[in-house]
């Protein structure tokens, strides 16, 4: 068998976003699978971090002790970690990155590094800043407009949610209450 990964395993770690690598506690510098992660930071191969000091240097200010302590903690007690953080990477564009190790062991049981995955994850948290953004939005129209919503659950006919607006439209000051009082009155709001 082989020790290049094959064609299929490259296109789905490029798709997926996904780098190998592996963390020497000796040398330590990291060594990649396959030798250049497509894709993941942007960056050309000659500016790919290859030590841990590298990529703690292109962990965001905000992020880097906390990451440090990470992996301080999990060279300490010979083990994997999983952290997440935001990591520099061309013209000081900012990445989300997932970094899941497990610890690797010699023959003779000493731990001597740690293998391990980077998933870029910038694509979703964008997503989702712009998600909560929209949501910010919306519930600033619905709170000028004066509107009032809520969540009938059909199954059982009753309210399980309502918005402060609605509650205060029908006289109610706390959501919770409205729902306690309108319980199951189902005729009161369809």
């Amino acid at each position: 068998m082989s020790d290049e990964p094959s064609p299929q395993l490259l296109k789905a770690l490029e798709r997926t976003k996904i780098c190998v690598w592996r963390w020497s506690r000796s040398t330590r510098c990291i060594q990649y699978f396959p030798e250049y992660p497509q894709g993941l930071f942007g960056l050309p191969r000659e500016q790919l971090p290859r030590s841990d000091e590298e990529v703690l240097a292109r962990i965001h200010p905000d992020d880097r002790n906390r990451v440090a302590k990470v992996y301080r903690e999990a060279e300490l007690e010979n083990c994997g970690h999983e952290v997440e953080y935001r990591f520099i990477g061309p013209n000081n564009s900012i990445l989300f990155l997932c970094e899941i190790s497990q610890p690797e062991f010699d023959a003779s049981g000493k731990f001597v590094g740690n293998f391990g995955t980077w998933h870029n994850l910038t694509e979703i948290r964008e997503a989702e800043n712009e998600l909560r953004e929209s949501e910010k939005h919306l519930s600033l129209a619905v709170r000028i407009a004066g509107l009032g919503y809520w969540v009938w659950d059909e199954v059982d006919d009753k309210l399980i949610w309502c918005s402060a607006e609605f509650a205060k439209i029908i006289g109610i000051a706390d959501p919770d209450k409205a729902i306690a009082v309108l319980g199951s009155s189902g005729d009161q709001i369809k």
